[in-house]
């Protein structure tokens, strides 16, 4: 059983990555032009490149963790260019993915911990409205490494959070994504398991390869822990209410 649950699903990273792809439908109109080296490069607006760096930082939080380098990029691109973001405009961006909670925190953190100044940033105050109690969010980061992929208990505990925001998407309530994280619908399946196209009466098999899959995994790494992994998913869906990801 736990087995099942812990092993990755990048189809849901999918899903969340394809939402926030809206946000730059029209990035190349935009875009701005720099000099480096003596060689104008075109690249994303100041604003879009924020937007861009936070929903990086997002999709990695909801996902195995957030670690201290995304923040770290975040708070140096926001002193250096801030004054030329539409920050109303990025707190709407973050709102239709409930990721304003989220962000206005690790501002928070920036400010407290990281140099980041709101003056020199043009940060708006109507942001700290949406700011909670940085600790717990803290915590989390610092405890998963420079990325927030330190070791396999946290990517493996990846599938608890990500199923609970698709289940969140869906209306559901979060304790439901557990049976989706142990048996992942056909069309989930599909994507690493070919064979199921033709044919789909197989899907139990799938899963039982899955299964083998991970237990190789376990056997070969000392750092995987299918019941470590699982608590740590679970705390982190909790996390993930804390800062309203879950509504």
């Amino acid at each position: 059983f736990l087995f099942c649950i812990l092993i990755g699903n990048g189809f849901i990273f999918l899903i969340i990555a394809e939402e926030f792809n809206s946000f730059f439908e029209s990035a190349h109109e935009r875009a701005v032009w720099v000099n480096i080296q003596d060689v104008d490069v075109s690249t994303l607006g100041h604003t879009d490149h924020m937007l861009f760096l936070i929903c990086h930082a997002f999709k990695h939080f909801v996902g195995s963790g957030l670690g201290i380098r995304p923040i770290c990029d975040i708070m140096l691109f926001a002193n250096e260019y801030g004054k030329h973001i539409d920050w109303m405009y990025i707190l709407e961006c973050c709102k239709k993915i409930h990721a304003e909670t989220f962000v206005a925190t690790v501002f928070r953190i920036g400010e407290k911990y990281l140099t980041f100044d709101k003056k020199k940033a043009n940060y708006p105050l109507e942001w700290d409205e949406y700011a909670k109690d940085e600790k717990e969010l803290l915590e989390d980061v610092l405890s998963g490494g420079t990325l927030g992929d330190k070791d396999l208990n946290q990517i493996h505990s990846s599938n608890i959070t990500l199923n609970a925001v698709k289940a969140n998407k869906k209306g559901e309530k979060s304790r439901n994504s557990l049976s989706a994280t142990v048996f992942p619908s056909l069309n989930e399946m599909k994507k690493n398991y070919r064979y199921l196209e033709k044919h789909p009466y197989l899907l139990p098999v799938a899963w039982l390869s899955r299964v083998g899959k991970y237990r190789k995994e376990v056997r070969s790494k000392k750092n995987s822990n299918p019941t470590e992994s699982l608590a740590l998913g679970k705390r982190r869906v909790e996390l993930l209410k804390k800062y309203d990801v879950l509504k």
